[in-house]
């Protein structure tokens, strides 16, 4: 059984499903037989759903031994793989949306990973170009950077354990040591080098108003995570916060005509700017991206503590 005696309520976290169709496998996506797996060894009976979660939250009973499911970034992989086997457990998960990706100009985050995914069979090797172009561009060395940060990336490979060295350090470098449009800058490049063509692809990554209506119908709970995917929250001012999580929940509010009360951060970005705003904004929770002890925290309703299944 997953479930031990000293672990509190908390959430699992889901991203990438892929088939043999669009949807392609990558580091920490899963297939349908992968998720009934990892359901089973869960068990069942530990899974609770995210009306439930919310519940024993609002009544700080979170010692319980339960698990609620998450799913960030409103994927439609999530849509077309992983809900047909929620509906065959009668699981309601909670599905957190950045909302850009139900405008015109949705971000550019999966897009990204896509492309490495298509274009380089070995991750590393995207890597590599990525870091020459930033060091072509900004005469700053990748092996300066790392040992500034290497503290950091061994303190996040005990959170994430399933991400290697290579992938801290170029989360680190997107996050820290480039603006968005340097970042956009040198994945254009890469674009141009491998005659890869975004508009055709972009639009079947996310899901769109009438996928979230339908999860909404279903029972899950639909939730906030921000307006443009921000990667380094906690860097941006207190109005930029404050308009991203307001934007986001203006918008599904308006295409479900619910309020919304729940969110996640995304990559686990956050600071008190961050909390303030949401408690501003009538947020009820806010889950993290790991398994935190800040339970006893006064501001703990907004960092709850979940574990990505790539864990498990």
């Amino acid at each position: 059984m997953y479930i031990k005696k000293n672990t509190a309520l908390h959430g699992i976290t889901f991203h990438h499903f892929f088939n043999n169709k669009f949807f392609l496998k990558g580091q920490g996506a899963i297939n349908q037989d992968h998720f009934r797996k990892l359901i089973d060894h869960i068990g069942r009976e530990n899974i609770i759903d995210a009306e439930e979660f919310y519940s024993l939250v609002k009544n700080n009973q979170y010692n319980e031994r339960k698990v609620c499911f998450t799913f960030d970034d409103g994927l439609q992989c999530q849509y077309d793989i992983a809900k047909p086997i929620l509906d065959e457990y009668k699981i309601k998960a909670f599905f957190f949306i950045f909302t850009s990706s139900i405008t015109n100009k949705p971000g550019l985050l999966e897009l990204y990973r896509y492309f490495r995914l298509k274009y380089y069979k070995d991750i590393n090797i995207f890597y590599q170009e990525f870091f020459e172009i930033y060091e072509s561009i900004f005469k700053i060395s990748i092996k300066y950077i790392y040992k500034r940060n290497n503290n950091k990336i061994i303190e996040q490979k005990k959170i994430y354990k399933f991400m290697t060295k290579n992938d801290l350090l170029f989360r680190i470098v997107r996050d820290h040591y480039c603006s968005d449009l340097e970042y956009n800058k040198i994945m254009s490049l890469l674009f141009k080098k491998n005659n890869f063509s975004k508009e055709q692809i972009l639009k079947k990554l996310y899901m769109k108003a009438s996928h979230i209506k339908n999860l909404h119908k279903s029972g899950h709970v639909i939730g906030g995570h921000s307006h443009s995917h921000f990667t380094n929250m906690e860097e941006r001012s207190l109005d930029i916060q404050r308009d991203e999580y307001k934007n986001c929940r203006d918008i599904l509010s308006k295409t479900l005509d619910v309020p919304i009360y729940s969110m996640s951060h995304p990559c686990g970005s956050y600071n008190n700017n961050t909390i303030n705003s949401l408690q501003k904004l009538n947020f009820k929770m806010g889950f993290d991206s790991y398994l935190n002890n800040k339970i006893n925290t006064k501001k703990y309703y907004f960092c709850l503590p979940r574990q990505d299944h790539s864990n498990i």
